[in-house]
């Protein structure tokens, strides 16, 4: 609780002069002080999401499942590539998941833009007639929790219309 003290000032208007107010607050339990955000539900559902879908993405890479998209050019079908690109598309994607669950901005970046990328993947696929309509939901609800705003300021993302 504050408790407000009147302070006498000198030698403004006069002898008695303009008293000041002083609000003086409790002190702040250092437990309170130092206790950490909760993460809510939603961002450990999405950070389940994309471990899944990085766990996918890695079986790809080391060819425990079939490359979804063999109507691509030759040389972006080299099973080295797509490892290569694969192995470090799931590292990438643990390290938003890391970043979400720490409430850390660069989490919320990388995630929300590997999110996009994966839809501008998954419409491709659908363009091709091989979509995968799973995925392609998922995505699209991650990407929605992600962009609402309570989700932004958990990550202290500033909108960017309200950037000064």
């Amino acid at each position: 609780m504050s408790k407000a003290v009147r302070i006498p000032s000198r030698g403004l208007g006069g002898p008695g002069g303009y008293s000041r107010l002083i609000v003086q607050h409790p002190p702040v339990s250092t437990a309170a002080a130092v206790r950490p955000r909760r993460i809510p539900f939603g961002i450990w559902a999405v950070a389940l999401l994309r471990v899944v879908d990085a766990a996918a993405i890695a079986a790809i890479a080391v060819g425990w499942r079939a490359f979804p998209m063999p109507w691509l050019p030759g040389p972006l079908t080299d099973p080295r590539l797509i490892a290569v690109v694969g192995l470090g598309w799931a590292g990438a994607a643990v390290a938003g998941v890391a970043g979400l669950l720490l409430l850390r901005s660069w989490g919320w970046v990388l995630t929300m833009v590997m999110v996009g990328v994966g839809l501008a993947f998954s419409l491709l696929r659908w363009a091709a007639g091989t979509p995968d309509d799973p995925e392609l939901l998922l995505l699209v609800i991650t990407a929605f929790y992600l962009n609402q705003r309570s989700a932004r300021e958990l990550a202290e993302v500033p909108h960017p219309v309200l950037r000064a």
